[in-house]
């Protein structure tokens, strides 16, 4: 019922644009029909001047004219095909749709009728969110009071003392507010208050009184000053021109550099910079060090910033990027786990990354020990931040099954703040919709139906063609819809998409397929700026459109310290979403695929649980879920590569039965340098 809704709700733009060409007076042609209207009344001005020297045109005027008359009819109603879809009830015996494609009926009569039900389709939306809100919010309650432990009093007391510290804080700031206001307002009406014995309109009177002369007051200091601004205005103007030269700033700087940097007392570093470059500079001691991304920091890089300040602000979120085992690489937990996929579960005794010295430095090489000591602090010394003013509500529910469905908007009208205002056509269908702000494209299987799995380039790094061509039709798709809305036209910019995925030549052949598809349209982007890069370059940043692509899909087992089991960088990528995310990946993978989820604030806790199928299911109800064939035909597979892999024997997760559509990966030590 839900997901008809949802298709009825898709209906909408095309809805509005109807009342819109109807309230103007204006054709109902459909932009092929105009433009072969266009065509053929050119066609038809050339055959009238050849029907002047040759009769025997006569025959192909009066088929260009009743072609012509044809779409002409065609433009004087309404689509027959969507109202029969959104009106397929009888009413007296009598289809209902005929009642807008009846000749007889004005389009002023349709146009009214038409706002009528555009007004009571929005009203039951309203309706029908309210009341997914409630079910969804009484899930979660009831999820959350099954799932809490033993000691959940003690939790469910924490959790109501922070909530109620938060109030009380919102509340010292409303009354700052007022009181800041009543102030100003006073000085303003220069004592003027309203009396309890006094009708208020009197002072209203003698406020109006009061602020005109006030008016009147500003405006003769303006005047008395006019002449002291004359004479020195260009005296300023020059000083003024003289500091944005860049000569004289280049000149300046060898004189001022030096005492500038002694005088801040904000001084930005990171945690790895040598002590002696503070020093140096007149700064060996800070009253307060702040460590913002403290969860990708390791211990012996917390050092140096801890001990040259009197107090220490650590901000992080352990629900995020870990510390990285090597520059623009994999974190050290995912380095081992790569080593031992690629060993069928067994590891390199030459190698240093092993399981055994991962669980020896653990605490070094892992968001844990942030987590640890946030656990373990008092009360009084830590804070959460619950309430997030980046992402629409849609995203931030499917961000939320990583934070215990705590997290909460803070923005007053998400719905016009967050508005993308696209649509994207492919296939003669609509798969994004200004209502629509989050997608999954199931990339488990082609468009022909077959499946299709990743292959492996440069020794680890995953490559996955189906979802490269999937990214760049939504790229190519969000350009003409940027386009159809003037981003990039008339000192309006450009439309700003992050292209996220986890490996270094998926992100090489995302560029490589958007290159080879532009190629092919001939067409250039000048609507859209979008980046591709990996989760690491993008944390901390932010995209109204953010496309994530998974790219796992093999034809094996996952190992259960495999990368998507890393949901700390699935986080990321998610997250980093404003308007709409799209997520490109394999539900026949991932809905199946056991994610280890540790307690947020409690020590010592940690479940295991099908995240990942919960997203799809949330995101499918909303009618956000697609297959690859809804976008790509089976002619678009001639721009990737064959089904790279076949499947063999199937692997299992331990405990579970083996499973016969997923074989084990095949031992092979080869290593490509």
């Amino acid at each position: 019922m839900v997901r008809k809704w949802y298709a009825i709700a898709a209906e909408i733009p095309a809805l509005r644009e109807d009342l819109r060409r109807l309230q103007g007076n204006e054709t109902l042609l459909s932009p092929h029909d105009a433009e072969r209207l266009d065509q053929l009344r050119v066609a038809l001005k050339q055959v009238e001047e050849e029907m002047e020297h040759d009769e025997t045109q006569v025959g192909r005027w009066r088929e260009i004219r009743r072609e012509i008359r044809e779409i002409e009819r065609r433009g004087n109603t309404l689509d027959p095909h969507r109202y029969q879809r959104l009106f397929n009830m009888e009413e007296e015996g009598r289809p209902a749709f005929h009642d807008w494609i009846d000749p007889r009926i004005t389009p002023a009569q349709r146009a009214s009728r038409l706002e009528e039900v555009i007004a009571t389709i929005e009203d039951v939306g309203r309706e029908i969110a309210k009341g997914i809100e409630v079910v969804q919010s009484a899930l979660h309650r009831s999820i959350a009071e099954r799932a809490l432990p033993p000691a959940s009093g003690e939790h469910r007391r924490k959790r109501l003392e922070g909530e109620l510290r938060a109030i009380e804080e919102r509340r010292k700031e409303t009354r700052q507010r007022r009181n800041d206001r009543r102030k100003r307002l006073a000085i303003v009406l220069g004592g003027i208050t309203p009396q309890n014995d006094r009708p208020l309109s009197e002072w209203a009177r003698r406020a109006r009184e009061k602020i005109k002369e006030e008016i009147e007051t500003l405006r003769r200091k303006i005047e008395e000053d006019r002449t002291f601004r004359q004479a020195w205005a260009p005296i300023l103007e020059t000083w003024v021109n003289d500091l944005e030269n860049p000569q004289t700033v280049q000149n300046d700087r060898k004189f001022l550099l030096d005492a500038y940097i002694e005088a801040c007392n904000v001084v930005g570093i990171t945690c790895t910079e040598r002590r002696s470059t503070l020093v140096e500079k007149g700064h060996p001691w800070f009253d307060v060090v702040i460590v913002d991304e403290v969860s990708k920091a390791t211990p012996p890089e917390l050092i140096m910033p801890l001990m040259i300040g009197r107090k220490g602000i650590l901000v992080g979120d352990h629900r995020q990027l870990p510390p990285l085992f090597r520059e623009h690489g994999a974190s050290w937990e995912e380095a081992v786990a790569e080593q031992a996929e690629e060993g069928d579960g067994e590891q390199d005794p030459s190698s240093e990354l092993t399981q055994e010295n991962l669980e020896r430095f653990r605490k070094m090489v892992t968001a844990s020990f942030f987590k640890e000591h946030f656990e373990k602090a008092d009360p009084s010394l830590k804070s959460t931040l619950w309430t997030q003013y980046r992402m629409h509500p849609e995203i931030m529910r499917v961000i939320n099954h990583f934070y215990d469905h705590r997290l909460k908007c803070g923005l007053e009208d998400p719905d016009t703040t967050r508005n993308h205002d696209l649509t994207l056509h492919r296939r003669g269908r609509a798969y994004v919709t200004p209502a629509r702000h989050v997608l999954w494209i199931d990339s488990s299987k082609d468009p022909t139906g077959h499946p299709y799995h990743e292959r492996q380039e440069e020794a680890t790094s995953k490559v996955n063609d189906l979802e490269a061509l999937l990214v760049a039709a939504c790229l190519i798709d969000l350009e003409r819809a940027c386009r159809e809305a003037g981003y990039g036209q008339n000192g309006k910019g450009k439309k700003r998409v992050g292209v996220i995925s986890f490996y270094t030549r998926q992100i090489r052949a995302i560029r490589e397929m958007v290159k080879r598809l532009q190629k092919e349209e001939g067409l250039r982007f000048s609507a859209i700026h979008y980046d591709v890069n990996t989760v690491d370059r993008y944390q901390g940043q932010e995209r109204p459109i953010v496309i994530v692509s998974m790219v796992r899909n093999p034809p094996w087992r996952l190992s259960r310290r495999a990368n998507p089991a890393k949901f700390e960088r699935i986080n990321v990528a998610f997250s980093r979403a404003q308007e709409l995310l799209v997520i490109v990946g394999a539900k026949d993978v991932f809905a199946d695929y056991p994610v280890r989820l540790p307690a947020f604030d409690r020590p010592g806790e940690e479940k295991s649980d099908r995240i990942y199928r919960r997203i799809i299911e949330e995101i499918d109800r909303q009618g956000g879920f697609f297959r690859s064939g809804d976008l790509l035909s089976s002619e678009d597979c001639r721009f990737i590569p064959p089904n790279p892999t076949k499947p063999k024997r199937a692997r299992e997760f331990p405990g579970e039965r083996r499973s016969s559509h997923r074989p084990r990966r095949p031992k092979d030590r080869r290593r490509e340098g």
